[in-house]
């Protein structure tokens, strides 16, 4: 089933096919990031057998965005096989954004976030 590139479902696709990213390491970065997805589940809603769920298809799309941020911000392509890398990294740069916005400063946070970074090749 095709869907509109402006259709939720659509930009999945399209966004998982700009980041060279298989439907199946989507699903497991998702998982770890504690998502509940299948990848059975996710083809079949992209394939239009059943619907997303609406809260789900909400954070899958968050985490294509955080996932395109992520890659922006790097200079190497994120490794998909090294999928708790990249859950790991998203994370780290999530506790970041959250503790700048409440003014809290701490090197622990600045330091694991560049070590998590720094597991995806980012300099």
């Amino acid at each position: 089933m095709g869907f509109s590139s402006l259709s939720p479902e659509g930009q999945l696709d399209s966004g998982l096919h700009g980041l060279n990213c298989p439907a199946g390491s989507f699903v497991e970065i998702c998982k770890q990031l504690g998502i509940k997805v299948s990848v059975g589940g996710f083809s079949e809603a992209m394939s239009g057998k059943r619907p997303f769920d609406r809260e789900i298809l909400n954070r899958l799309l968050e985490v294509l965005s955080r996932m395109n941020l992520l890659q922006s911000s790097i200079d190497v392509p994120i490794a998909r096989a090294r999928t708790k890398e990249v859950a790991d990294a998203l994370t780290s740069r999530l506790i970041l954004q959250v503790a700048t916005e409440q003014h809290v400063s701490d090197n622990r946070i600045d330091q694991a976030t560049s070590a998590a970074m720094s597991r995806l090749g980012a300099s």
